[in-house]
């Protein structure tokens, strides 16, 4: 009842009249038809005080500002950008940072604003949610860890001891932007590989360790140890 609503604590009164209008704006963008809404609100007449309603009806037909819609879209999609590598997209599902192209972000938001969209709202859109999840450090953070992420979750190693920790799962913190799409085994073993290498170095270890250091190096995203491997021999 409205009396109900009026008793209500400050913050709950504002959450409700956040949630109802969301409602609203949802339903606008989604098809519905102003008389449909404005049954629903005389259906909430005796439960809310109309000018309350009246006030909510006016903003859901306004529609968000464009602060609160490159908001929405950077959290929906996880959105960040360099003006040198442009948008990055992270993937919840594989752990990954994808990038994206204008395009893309273009379609996001398309998909985002519905009945409202125009080209002239999307292109806005665009250059706004491009001045808000600007990073100027994002070339400094991706792929610059020791880290080998895979189906199952993401092997954190350990230069300095030579040991890796593996974690289950992902995070997005850690700014991968490839992943093995195979399960990471500690136990698993290579045979086939191991035989080759006894072939082709005649059982010498350090050529053999070496070739598997650098393997390894290969697997890494960045050249931080600034090395190189030269192959000398007949085949």
């Amino acid at each position: 009842p409205e009396q109900g609503f009026e008793l209500m604590p400050r913050s709950k009164k504002e959450a409700l009249k956040k949630d109802l209008k969301e409602f609203l704006i949802t339903a606008i963008k989604s098809g519905a038809d102003k008389p449909d809404i404005v049954d629903l609100c005389e259906n909430l007449k005796s439960a809310f005080s109309p000018d309350w309603l009246k006030e909510i009806i006016k903003k859901a037909e306004q529609g968000e500002s464009e602060y609160e819609i490159v908001e929405a879209i950077r959290k929906l999609y996880n959105i960040i950008y360099n003006e040198k590598t442009g948008f990055y997209e992270y993937d919840e599902r594989s752990g990954v940072w994808n990038k994206r192209d204008d395009t893309t972000i273009s379609a996001h938001i398309r998909e985002y604003l519905s009945r409202m969209a125009t080209a002239r709202k999307i292109n806005s859109t665009l250059d706004q949610l491009k001045k808000a999840t600007n990073s100027e450090s994002l070339l400094d953070r991706l792929d610059q860890l020791p880290l080998f992420a895979f189906k199952n979750g993401t092997l954190h190693f350990d230069f300095s001891e030579f040991k890796g920790d593996f974690k289950e799962g992902f995070d997005a913190s850690d700014f991968v932007t490839s992943r093995r799409n195979y399960d990471y085994d500690r136990n698993a073993q290579c045979p086939e590989w191991e035989r080759a290498l006894q072939v082709i170095y005649q059982g010498d270890q350090k050529s053999i360790d070496c070739l598997q250091e650098y393997a390894g190096y290969c697997e890494l995203n960045n050249c931080d140890f600034q090395k190189a491997l030269f192959l000398k021999g007949e085949g």
